[in-house]
């Protein structure tokens, strides 16, 4: 059984909705904007509000998640999806809502007893079982930035061993503080105050590092739906057992992971159009990335 990415909804830098997200891609134009962040100046894909009032800040992560959900739903249902009696939730995130957290309980201030159980990661998995009435299987995926990956494959093998009917995967994080800022650029790899967008150039000479950004994606990953987005044909997972932040120079756990997963897909190196590379813009990622591209597959291959 081979599974199906029947729906997708995002809130992004560009927008509300998958729409801006693939036209502002399309145009290849970026999100990002210079923006003032607690008293610091900073490039950052943001997202917008979605009307004229603004969202509560408590609330603001809420509102892109069940946003994000609720668009990969009615895409999937136009496709044929029903859920099944045990749909299982994926959340990915690395810091989650962090700005909701420190204002509330690292200021001072005397939160609403509500809010803390929102401290915990499991909080939004959670809350979007108990409004769509899913028991399967619910987890929260933290792989840092590969969270989205791992958590396609788990989703995966959920369904196919009978776990999980559907499962329903959403990432999301609202990360643009100072006090990540202020230690992304303290390790040199986050954009300083004055760049531009285009200093964020991966894999091209001169390139100084990336910025942040918001944002809430959601998709639907089902064997039982007519059609679908794409079809997922297999994964793989491995650890440098390296470093805390830095790729193996080698590049060789790199390497197995993309041979393994080529392996579960039952696909060769010469299949592969594409290769969503991480590509940071920092000059040891790209050189071990751009390496290992080199290495495996064909010159034609886009990265």
């Amino acid at each position: 059984m081979t599974a199906q990415l029947a729906g997708l909804g995002a809130v992004t830098g560009y927008g509300w909705g998958t729409e801006p997200l693939l036209q502002g891609v399309a145009a290849q134009t970026t999100a990002a904007a210079h923006a003032e962040v607690d008293g610091i100046r900073a490039l950052a894909a943001l997202v917008p509000e979605p009307g004229a009032e603004p969202l509560d800040p408590n609330e603001r992560y809420e509102h892109m998640v069940g946003a994000a959900v609720d668009e990969a739903l009615a895409e999937a249902a136009g496709r044929g999806w029903e859920p099944g009696d045990r749909v299982g939730v994926l959340f990915c995130t690395g810091i989650a809502d962090i700005r909701a957290i420190r204002d509330n309980f690292f200021s001072g201030g005397r939160p609403r007893p509500s809010l803390f159980p929102r401290m915990l990661h499991t909080a939004a998995g959670s809350a979007l079982a108990q409004r769509h009435g899913w028991t399967g299987p619910n987890l929260v995926v933290n792989a840092a930035c590969s969270s989205g990956n791992a958590a396609l494959q788990l989703a995966d093998a959920w369904l196919q061993g009978g776990l999980a009917t559907d499962v329903v995967v959403v990432g999301a994080e609202l990360c643009v503080i100072a006090e990540i800022v202020t230690g992304f650029r303290r390790m040199r790899v986050l954009l300083g105050e004055n760049r531009s967008a285009a200093d964020c150039r991966p894999f091209q000479e001169g390139s100084r590092g990336f910025f942040l950004g918001e944002a809430a994606v959601a998709l639907v990953v089902t064997n039982r739906a007519d059609s679908g987005r794409a079809t997922y044909l297999g994964g793989a997972t491995t650890h440098d057992a390296y470093h805390l932040v830095a790729p193996e120079p080698e590049g060789r756990e790199l390497a197995r992971c993309f041979v393994d997963a080529l392996a579960a897909a039952g696909a060769a190196p010469g299949d592969i159009a594409v290769i969503k590379a991480h590509g940071s813009g920092t000059p040891i990622n790209d050189d071990i990335e751009a390496a290992l591209a080199d290495r495996l597959v064909p010159d034609r291959t886009r990265l």
